[in-house]
């Protein structure tokens, strides 16, 4: 799985790329996506709980991305639930130190 550029990336409407950036206090990753109406868009895991979904690539920010190989099936289920969860605004748990970590994910 080789990283590219951003700006050069190409994938198609059922495909999900991921992207990976530096940021002040670490590095940042996100799904990106094409939305039904608003393009390529970035399910973009900012800070803990604060997951939004932003035009991709995000302009004056330097991202890689690259495209997993999934199965067809499976790209088309992961672009589905990146959709949703760009719609619904929700606020995620996530992290990655144990204290902000805790309940991450969760059904």
């Amino acid at each position: 799985m080789a990283f590219a550029n951003s700006t050069s990336l190409t994938f198609s409407r059922d495909q999900i790329a991921i992207g990976l950036t530096r940021g002040a206090f670490g590095s940042h990753i996100g799904l990106a996506f094409h939305s039904a109406k608003d393009g390529v868009q970035l399910l973009h895991l900012r800070f803990h709980r604060d997951v939004v979904a932003e035009s991709f690539p995000i302009l004056n920010q330097c991202w890689i991305a690259t495209i997993p190989e999934f199965q067809k099936t499976n790209s088309k289920i992961l672009v589905a639930i990146a959709r949703a969860v760009a719609s619904r605004k929700a606020s995620i748990n996530f992290g990655i130190n144990l204290l902000a970590a805790n309940g991450s994910f969760d059904a």
